[in-house]
């Protein structure tokens, strides 16, 4: 058994752990609400846009936008989210097993566009072609950085470059769950709306060319900035429950390290009593 001595220490060290992941714990979950209304927000708005980007696209009378062309080829864009920290459970793990599942079912040459220093540092190692990196991001504005990507994919799509746009992220769910998914950005693909027999003429200001060109843009630009909103919150409410579960194991650890230096403790004690009890046998004889 060991020494009361080293479980006291184990102990003290143990609080201490216990202390910082109760910290981490509160730090992720004051983060989490601020980054939950974001997303709240923001989903309303890229749903309303999609919705009327399909309803515009019904016309017949308008040309094939650039951004809505198939073109040839098979080369892919893959932006890949993660976190700019650990000690947030499986959270970047699961997105690298996701972005490495589209690559292997990928044939054709994938490049990737990084966001989170866990991400970039996972694929130097790996030594993976990577087009774009940025680490520190969540310290960047949401919105510029999403503006930025969307005009370098939009630019790069239109000249040739890339052929097919995708992104992978976490999406948010709850504090306790979420889920990695992968997106499609470029080309766009609209669905028709499912109301059609409506029949609603609008009468539209510009015409309606000039109001798609201006809308698939920021479409563009709010799927991506929805993105990492979705992928932020749920790097928080990854790390609140990590750091959650961490507290309260150390918190079952101390009180069997306690468990152990109280017997410890007493094995000791009864040790002392024994010896004394002996010595006084020995003296009487």
């Amino acid at each position: 058994m060991a020494q009361p001595r080293d479980i006291r220490r184990r102990i003290k060290s143990v609080k201490k752990t216990q202390q910082v992941t109760r910290a981490m714990k509160m730090i992720a979950a004051s983060k989490l609400r601020k980054a939950q209304e974001a997303i709240i927000n923001a989903r309303p708005y890229s749903r309303k846009l999609r919705e009327t980007i399909s309803w515009l696209l019904i016309s017949e009378d308008l040309p094939v936008h650039p951004l809505l062309a198939q073109p040839e080829g098979d080369d892919l864009h893959l932006i890949v989210l993660t976190g700019e920290k650990g000690l947030c459970g499986g959270f970047n793990a699961s997105v690298f097993r996701e972005a490495a599942a589209i690559v292997s079912r990928y044939p054709a040459r994938v490049d990737l566009i990084v966001l989170g220093k866990k991400g970039v540092e996972h694929y130097r190692k790996k030594k993976f072609p990577v087009a774009a990196a940025f680490a520190g991001f969540d310290k960047q504005s949401p919105l510029a950085l999403s503006t930025r990507i969307a005009s370098e994919i939009t630019r790069c799509f239109i000249d040739g470059t890339c052929r097919k746009v995708a992104i992978t992220y976490t999406e948010f769910i709850s504090a306790l769950s979420q889920r990695v998914v992968t997106e499609w950005l470029l080309p766009m693909e609209f669905e028709k709306p499912s109301d059609l027999e409506m029949n609603l003429n609008y009468l539209f200001h510009p015409d309606p060319l000039r109001i798609v060109e201006d809308l698939l843009p920021r479409y563009i630009r709010s799927q991506i900035y929805r993105a990492i909103l979705e992928s932020q919150a749920s790097e928080y409410g990854a790390r609140m429950t990590a750091m959650d579960n961490a507290t309260r194991n150390s918190e079952e650890m101390i009180s069997h390290l306690t468990l152990q230096y109280n017997q410890a403790r007493q094995s000791a004690i009864t040790r002392e009593l024994i010896e004394i009890v002996s010595g006084a046998e020995a003296l009487k004889g």
